[in-house]
């Protein structure tokens, strides 16, 4: 299982991530993202667990989890996409020469 799931956790917390396994108790995260708001209210995705090495899976509890989707607004699914990818996507201005 490689799909994109959105969670809600018992914290109220919203994380965005591919899921690598399900068990009865958890699942295994890959790449982590929790949805923030920046000073200008715009919508943001940082590190679920900033201390934890970057790339690596982390374990969800379902016991923390109140609400998830297998469905993900696409613009939410792009921004995951782009944050993750080790790809560095040009500025899409027009090149002057």
């Amino acid at each position: 299982m490689n799909q994109i799931f959105v969670f809600k956790t018992t914290g109220g917390e919203e994380i965005i991530s591919y899921v690598e396994k399900e068990t009865d108790t958890y699942y295994l995260l890959k790449d982590p993202r929790a949805l923030v708001v920046s000073n200008i209210g715009e919508f943001q995705l940082a590190p679920v667990m900033f201390t934890a090495a970057q790339g690596k899976s982390i374990y969800l509890l379902k016991s923390a989890i109140s609400t998830w989707s297998d469905y993900v607004r696409p613009e939410m699914e792009d921004g995951y996409r782009q944050s993750v990818s080790k790809i560095i996507t040009p500025n899409k201005s027009i090149l002057h020469g």
